[in-house]
């Protein structure tokens, strides 16, 4: 039935369009949102609470920090998936409530997930060799790095090039449920 299909829960619930637009308006080639419009997220409250640890270990690690995107920063959101089931890209998908295509761009197929191992790297969003500066920033965010360095199955979700503005969630799995930070 519907309860077992994968469910994003966010410590702010908002609708799927609404995350999407705070999270700089995901969209295709077409200025549609990548989201369908009816889909409301859960409250981490109701992920399991082994996994909600994680996920309030990741918050505070992070503690809203801005994370380089391509375009434009964005302030990394944790989030848990619950009932992934075996497939992490459709599970990402399903969860973020992306459509499958719009106009003629087939969102799903343009999505990828990569192995990872956040045990070897300082930074989960950037290549180490990329980082300028030591700042404050990149202290939380290779603070949060350790954090997903406890999960297993590392993984980074994301989009290719066809996809304008879409979502990238660096993550793992724990507890039976995906953990990550969503960004763009």
């Amino acid at each position: 039935g519907s309860s077992a299909s994968p469910k994003l829960h966010l410590f702010e619930p908002c609708s799927a369009v609404e995350l999407s637009e705070e999270m700089g308006e995901w969209f295709a080639g077409d200025d549609e949102c990548l989201c369908e419009d009816d889909v409301e997220h859960k409250d981490i409250a109701a992920a399991p609470a082994a996994v909600r640890k994680i996920a309030e270990a990741l918050r505070e690690a992070l503690d809203d920090v801005n994370l380089p995107a391509g375009e434009s920063d964005c302030t990394g959101k944790v989030v848990v998936i619950s009932n992934p089931g075996n497939e992490t890209k459709e599970a990402c998908l399903k969860a973020l409530a992306i459509k499958e295509s719009s106009g003629d761009v087939q969102i799903w197929e343009s999505g990828r997930v990569s192995e990872m191992d956040w045990a070897n790297r300082k930074n989960f969003c950037i290549d180490d060799e990329d980082l300028e500066d030591e700042d404050e920033d990149h202290a939380k965010i290779e603070a949060a790095t350790k954090v997903l360095a406890k999960l297993q199955d590392h993984f980074e979700f994301n989009f290719s090039e066809k996809i304008v503005t879409a979502p990238c969630i660096w993550g793992g799995r724990a507890g039976g449920c995906i953990v990550g930070v969503l960004g763009m």
